[in-house]
């Protein structure tokens, strides 16, 4: 009879046993868990960019001893003015060893009055003409104007009549002449800011051609007075490769240089922008079911709700992404790892989740999320 009780104990208590656990086991699904994931998702490549270029020629030229062209004067923005009292105008003094031609050119950004532009060279009048906003005049300079020795050009404007005034303001102002001096070649270049918002690469090229330089000394190249090049060359087709800290937005200068009785002349020479300028915006959606499990979860009062993702952008600048959930919607400038927090409410049975962004990126573990805080 004692034995009968034991067998009957020892089953009892097994039996409560397996009551207990599975009670544990319960309790740990629907009480315990802290993390539950709802949905995830690899969305891929979103959007897409190209490149664009633009090309700078700076043409043919000659560095050191020898002739070539000769940057006699160079300024970003002037004023021209002419009025009853006073006016004011650029005048330039250039020492000439033995100048041939010269050239001037600048860009007409607005005017007022009617009075033409003039040019004088040594004090006779090279150019006189009305011009409009926008006009860019290529004015030449012959070589029976210039003189050895110094020059004085003077670039101004006329009344348009005999109490009216006139008033150019012009930019991108540069006069060159060709002249048998050592000289350098220096040239300003203007990048705009969406070429180094989106800036992929910018190269500069040129060639030397047979027998056209003399190696006594190294050819250097500088841009913005940072030497980017330094060689002993001759035949040859060279390409410097520039990094975006190296230029500015803005004006630039690029600037060749030699010693002693080096000389160089170089031809096609080019500075190429490559920048994303061509973007296709991109939109990616998806569809989600939550079960009665999963959405009870959700929409406990002591948890939350997150939207996490990778991010890797495609494209220099980081445009901002929407994420939009059902009709909840939030704009972000993403990290390479974001976290949006979303309303306890945003979740239902059928969800629908759309990624979206002007710019050309990658998102790459999508999870949306329950999570109960740590007490």
């Amino acid at each position: 009879m004692e034995n009968e009780f034991a067998v009957i104990l020892v089953a009892g208590l097994a039996v409560f046993g397996l009551f207990w656990v599975a009670s544990q086991s319960y309790n740990f699904n629907n009480q315990a868990t802290s993390q539950l994931t709802l949905y995830e998702k690899d969305f891929g490549q979103i959007g897409q960019a190209s490149q664009d270029i633009r090309t700078v020629n700076f043409g043919s030229f000659s560095v050191g001893e020898g002739r070539g062209d000769v940057q006699a004067y160079r300024e970003e923005k002037a004023t021209l003015r002419n009025k009853l009292l006073g006016g004011q105008k650029i005048t330039i003094k250039y020492d000439a060893t033995a100048p041939k031609t010269g050239h001037i050119e600048f860009e007409v950004l607005g005017k007022d009055g009617n009075g033409a532009v003039y040019v004088k060279v040594n004090g006779k009048t090279i150019f006189n003409e009305k011009l409009v906003t926008t006009g860019t005049p290529s004015i030449n300079i012959s070589a029976d104007v210039l003189k050895p020795g110094m020059n004085k050009i003077v670039i101004g404007t006329r009344q348009g009549g005999l109490f009216s005034s006139t008033e150019y303001v012009i930019e991108d102002i540069e006069v060159t002449v060709n002249d048998r001096k050592f000289n350098d070649y220096q040239k300003s270049f203007r990048v705009y800011q969406y070429e180094i918002e989106e800036f992929a690469a910018a190269n500069l090229t040129f060639t030397l051609p047979v027998d056209s330089s003399t190696r006594t000394a190294p050819l250097k190249v500088f841009v913005n007075n940072e030497k980017v090049f330094s060689q002993k060359i001759s035949r040859s087709t060279q390409s410097i490769s520039l990094d975006r800290n190296q230029i500015n937005v803005g004006y630039n200068t690029v600037r060749f240089e030699t010693e002693g009785n080096a000389r160089y002349a170089l031809e096609n020479t080019d500075l190429t922008l490559r920048y994303f300028g061509t973007i296709k915006p991109g939109t990616a959606t998806a569809s989600f079911n939550l079960n009665k499990t999963s959405l009870s979860f959700a929409q406990r009062e002591k948890t939350n709700e997150y939207i996490n993702f990778n991010y890797v952008n495609l494209m220099p600048s980081t445009n901002p992404v929407q994420i939009t959930l059902n009709q909840y919607s939030k704009t972000i400038t993403p990290d390479s790892f974001s976290v949006i927090r979303i309303p306890e409410e945003t979740l239902e049975e059928q969800n629908e989740i759309t990624v979206s962004s002007n710019g050309s990126y990658i998102i790459r573990n999508l999870n949306v999320l329950s999570q109960r805080p740590e007490k």
